[in-house]
């Protein structure tokens, strides 16, 4: 095989969570201050973690509005992505059997990296878990933390993200990406037009590739 690590992104590769996200945001401001946001503007803001969101909506009491965030992802989970994608399991079990590391890079708070994951029954498919910063995207710094702890080269690596933002973030890395169309929100016209031939619509086609 080719790689000796795959690094994956969470919402939208792992599973559909960014819906998840985007509605506790919502609930979480509606709670705070009762303003309604639209999932358009909320989106907007992302990039930073959670708690960097819920700290431009309410800087006076940012710590607080990130507790409130936290509760709403964790009370709505279940009902709006109860499950990951259907095969990513087999997926990161296939991966695990086959000697390949397993780690994540997203640009998510850690909290709610880990209770998605162990939700899931995830969590311990990935060895090393990089999370986001508030004051906006690490993938980058992400990606150099690992490649050092592993002692490997940026050619060893491959990435799996849903987003256009992932596909920059790798060229300016020097990483390799495989980009994610499989979600509900994923862009694939896009995604086509950034990374021609690496661009994978099933679970079981990136799973088939990248075990071939």
């Amino acid at each position: 095989m080719k790689f000796k690590a795959i690094l994956f992104d969470q919402d939208g590769t792992v599973a559909d969570t960014l819906p998840l996200l985007a509605h506790s945001v919502i609930n979480a401001i509606k709670i705070l201050s009762n303003k309604k946001m639209t999932l358009k503007e909320v989106v907007s803001y992302f990039g930073p973690s959670e708690d960097g969101v819920m700290r431009s909506f309410f800087p006076e009491q940012p710590e607080n509005a990130f507790k409130v965030y936290l509760e709403q992802y964790e009370k709505l989970h279940d009902e709006i992505c109860p499950a990951p994608f259907p095969m990513i399991k087999d997926l990161l079990e296939a991966l695990s059997s086959n000697g390949i590391f397993v780690g994540m890079v997203t640009g998510k708070c850690r909290q709610a990296t880990e209770i998605s994951l162990r939700k899931f029954g995830l969590l311990s498919y990935f060895k090393v878990i990089e999370t986001g910063s508030p004051d906006g995207s690490d993938k980058i710094n992400g990606f150099k933390r690992i490649l050092k702890q592993l002692g490997m080269d940026k050619s060893d690596c491959l990435y799996v993200g849903d987003e256009p933002s992932d596909i920059e973030i790798c060229r300016k890395a020097g990483m390799q990406i495989a980009s994610a169309a499989w979600a509900s929100t994923a862009l694939p016209k896009v995604l086509e037009d950034m990374n021609p031939g690496m661009v994978f619509y099933t679970i079981e086609d990136f799973k088939n590739w990248i075990l071939d």
